[in-house]
């Protein structure tokens, strides 16, 4: 141990020093020197995207987090409000198998089955049946249920907005936290639940049979169960539930599609701050809800570029006719928005990828969290994509997963490197900077290496 201590102290002090050179040089600078320094960040498994942080999960196991930490929601101990490198996360008592970022907190599930979370706790999201412990600023274990029940082995999180839910290895979804909209969806009813308007203690819901998969947003929630069908619940004020209308629902609610999901059912789902998206097992995207700057991918039926209305139930996301997204890129049919692997929803844009490895996002372009080099209002549908305008700047590589966050976005390629563009005001795109990016920049750590 002490051998290892005297190989760390010089590459920490080091690390320190180059740090204090780059506050006084221009960001541009700061993320090329820091790039070569050493500070790459070990290969990842899984990223995730919150309001205004970033998690992600390493190949070992460990959790690193960066961006806003004014709530803890990094998870590192420290009161620091932000951060713009990741850094470990440490805490937990065994290697982590998933990370998800929210709104304010994190959340990690381990390999006994146990969730853990940390940052904001105004609605008890974190778990710690306790919505008086404002913040925790490390990992604390989810403990017990309603009523004091047991909890059972997870094998799933998502952390939403000001909730958090769990998949159980029987297929139950446990949630708890906010649940004014009825975001937690519970069985059995209680008192408790909407009068005070949430639970610090986890509570269950099963209407919707044996579940597959979890998802929590800003103030809605959906699962997919056995048979491929989505199920969804809470707030509803733009249609975000798919149900064809715009009531809230305190309990799951089948999600409306013409006889079914098309496409041999739902394979993925993502949910936005007001709109859903999902992928189908035949690869083709939908997308519901709040339609502002494009979001939910479809037009009007009388324009192909007007953003056109909310919808009350899915719309399958269409690229632009004659576009790069509909016919390929340099006539490469392979590159084209076609085959989906899965979804992704933030704030006001939206994100797909594909199984030949390319990124597509559609929706707001203010912050360039498209990644397409732009910045403007709006970009109804997939028009662009990650790869074609970032290789010649950033080497993402075949991308295998996408998060799309308040007003940044990550990724994740075949290689297991992350990247993040958009919005950088609190260091969520984590290349050391605070500048804003159109592009892709790589996730550096702030750890020294040994």
């Amino acid at each position: 141990m002490a051998r290892v201590a005297k190989m760390r102290a010089p590459a920490a002090v080091a690390v320190a020093l180059l740090l204090a050179v780059l506050t006084l040089l221009p960001n541009g600078v700061q993320a090329d020197l820091l790039d070569g320094a050493g500070l790459e960040l070990p290969a990842l498994s899984e990223v995730s995207s919150g309001w205004m942080h970033s998690c992600g999960l390493g190949q070992d196991g460990k959790v690193y987090c960066w961006g806003n930490n004014a709530t803890g929601n990094l998870g590192d101990g420290t009161a620091a409000n932000a951060r713009p490198l990741a850094k470990r996360v440490d805490g937990m008592d065994a290697p982590a198998i998933q990370v998800s970022s929210g709104a304010d907190h994190s959340c990690a599930l381990t390999t006994n089955g146990d969730a853990w979370c940390w940052g904001g706790n105004l609605s008890g999201q974190l778990g710690v049946n306790s919505d008086t412990l404002v913040l925790r600023r490390q990992p604390g274990k989810v403990v017990d249920g309603y009523r004091g029940i047991a909890l059972p082995r997870f094998v799933q999180i998502s952390a939403g907005g000001s909730h958090s839910c769990a998949l159980a290895e029987n297929g139950v979804p446990w949630c708890w936290g906010a649940n004014d909209v009825g975001q937690l969806g519970s069985t059995p009813p209680s008192a408790i639940l909407p009068d005070d308007g949430g639970d610090a203690r986890p509570v269950w819901t099963s209407q919707m049979g044996t579940a597959t998969k979890i998802i929590a947003g800003a103030a809605h929630t959906c699962a997919i169960n056995t048979v491929s069908e989505l199920w969804c619940w809470g707030d509803n004020g733009a249609g975000q539930l798919g149900v064809n209308s715009k009531q809230e629902a305190w309990s799951p609610v089948r999600v409306h599609a013409t006889g079914g999901f098309p496409d041999g059912g739902v394979a993925t789902v993502a949910l936005g701050t007001t709109h859903t998206c999902a992928s189908t097992r035949n690869g083709n995207a939908y997308c519901w809800g709040d339609n502002s700057y494009g979001r939910i991918g479809s037009t009007s039926p009388t324009s192909d570029t007007a953003q056109g209305p909310d919808s009350l139930v899915p719309q399958k996301v269409r690229p632009y006719p004659g576009s790069r997204a509909e016919t390929g890129i340099g006539g490469n049919a392979n590159m084209r928005f076609a085959d989906l692997m899965g979804v992704s929803a933030g704030l006001d844009h939206s994100c797909a990828w594909t199984r030949t490895g390319v990124g597509w996002c559609w929706g707001r372009a203010a912050y360039g969290h498209l990644g397409d080099g732009t910045v403007s209002a709006s970009q109804p549908k997939p028009r662009f994509q990650v790869v074609e305008y970032t290789l010649q700047f950033v080497d993402t590589g075949a991308i295998q997963h996408i998060s799309a966050g308040y007003n940044h976005t990550c990724s994740l390629n075949a290689n297991g490197r992350a990247h993040c563009w958009g919005h950088n005001g609190f260091g969520q795109v984590g290349d050391g900077t605070f500048v804003f990016h159109h592009r892709p920049a790589k996730v550096l750590q702030l750890d020294a290496p040994v």
